[in-house]
């Protein structure tokens, strides 16, 4: 309250007094609470490297001070600083959630399963091959030395060629089987054909809840399907449970009325109009 106070005396008139007006209720037995701002040079050429090492060495020491994971709140106000930050913490071993990294459009498991729905609607197309073996590649699914001229196969093959290519490696696809099955049954076809559960993948249910949702709500058209997608795939996530351990790593729009034990804000540095 005496932040607010102090900070609407840098304001014009018509805001001052809307600053003047925003105090909060507390418990004024509540003593605890701690803030501490630091700095950092924005020119420097390692500035993000410094502000995800001391991010870092903040949430180590929390956990030393009996905060759990799940305290800890980080608040940016884009989805770049946001994303750096979860792969930079990530790679530190610190468990992270994000509204972000909670979207199926961001599962690579998800976008095969899409791929191969579109080469099931359309066999020939060289965009859902490609995409299909890249991901095989990438998973270790198959081998190949050459990337180029596997991707030139998938364009340039025939769809016997194709199919055939796959079988050799493992994958038996019976085309006009498939596409006869009911959309929910072609995704279970697809996640046990190309193994994709083998290590137990999240993402995967709450995709097969979505098809679940709108085969019930809509039809088992494919090619509807995939267009409706295109659309839900921005909204379309994960939902965890709230006891999960995790660093939240999210948008100040986003943190709106929520509350947590710990809030980090590494990018404090926008600029503001006085009007």
């Amino acid at each position: 309250n005496k932040f607010y106070r102090f900070v609407a005396d840098s304001f014009d008139d018509d805001f001052k007094s809307i600053y003047k007006t925003v105090e909060q209720e507390y418990d004024q037995k509540n003593s605890g609470g701690f803030v501490s701002v630091e700095f950092v040079e924005k020119g420097e050429s390692d500035f993000d490297e410094k502000i995800s090492t001391r991010t870092i060495e903040h949430i180590r020491s929390l956990e030393k001070e009996n905060y759990s994971l799940g305290d800890i709140s980080i608040l940016v106000r884009s989805n770049s600083e946001g994303s750096y930050l979860e792969n930079e913490l990530s790679a530190n071993g610190i468990k992270v959630v994000s509204s972000e990294s909670l979207l199926l459009k961001f599962s690579d498991e998800i976008n095969f399963i899409l791929s191969f729905l579109k080469y099931i609607d359309e066999p020939s197309d060289p965009v859902s091959r490609s995409a299909m073996l890249q991901y095989l590649i990438s998973a270790n699914k198959l081998s190949a030395k050459d990337f180029s001229a596997v991707y030139f196969f998938a364009a340039e093959s025939s769809s016997t060629e194709f199919r055939e290519y796959l079988k050799k490696n493992d994958f038996t696809l019976n085309n006009y089987f498939l596409s006869k099955l009911p959309l929910y049954e072609l995704c279970e076809e697809a996640i046990r054909i190309f193994r994709l559960n083998e290590s137990g993948n999240s993402y995967l249910q709450f995709f097969l809840d979505e098809v679940a949702q709108y085969s019930a709500k809509k039809n088992n058209n494919l090619s509807e399907f995939l267009e409706w997608w295109n659309e839900r795939r921005e909204k379309a996530s994960l939902v965890i449970s709230e006891g999960m351990n995790a660093v939240n790593i999210m948008t100040i729009h986003k943190s709106k009325g929520l509350e947590f034990p710990v809030v980090i804000m590494p990018y404090a540095k926008w600029k503001k109009d006085k009007g």
